[in-house]
């Protein structure tokens, strides 16, 4: 139960991040193919420091991370960023729960600290110091 609840907390903290830096403007997120990448290899970077501290990626969806290519994650993406269930699901948890997103965000930071990995992609994500930073 820890796995799977930390594997879906590190795709909420990258993507709340990039949510709240658009200000809860889905259709705004959903353009930004940068971001939309960003989202994508942090991801996978996530996924490597998960398994680093010992942990397991849960739920066939997360694994095939791994392996489905980039431009079909982010057409993914699109797709739920513009619909009610991105609306609801997402824009409108973030809008309601700032301070949870800093949370996860704050420890996703502290553990690519304690793994010890490369991961441009969530560290540009994330921002220089995520633990001092207020999120915006």
């Amino acid at each position: 139960m820890i796995d799977l609840q930390m594997t879906h907390a590190v795709g909420v903290a990258l993507i709340g991040k990039l949510t709240m830096k658009y200000n809860c403007d889905l259709a705004a997120l959903a353009r930004s193919t940068e971001d939309l990448e960003l989202y994508v290899d942090g991801g996978r970077e996530a996924h490597k420091v998960l398994r680093a501290l010992g942990h397991k990626i849960i739920s066939f969806s997360e694994g095939a991370i791994q392996i489905m290519p980039r431009f079909l994650q982010i057409a993914g993406m699109r797709a739920l960023l513009n619909s009610k269930l991105g609306e609801v699901g997402l824009a409108y948890h973030v809008s309601q729960a700032p301070d949870e997103m800093q949370q996860l965000a704050m420890e996703l930071s502290i553990m690519v600290d304690q793994a010890g990995l490369p991961v441009p992609a969530i560290r540009k994500t994330l921002g220089a110091d995520q633990r001092d930073a207020p999120f915006p």
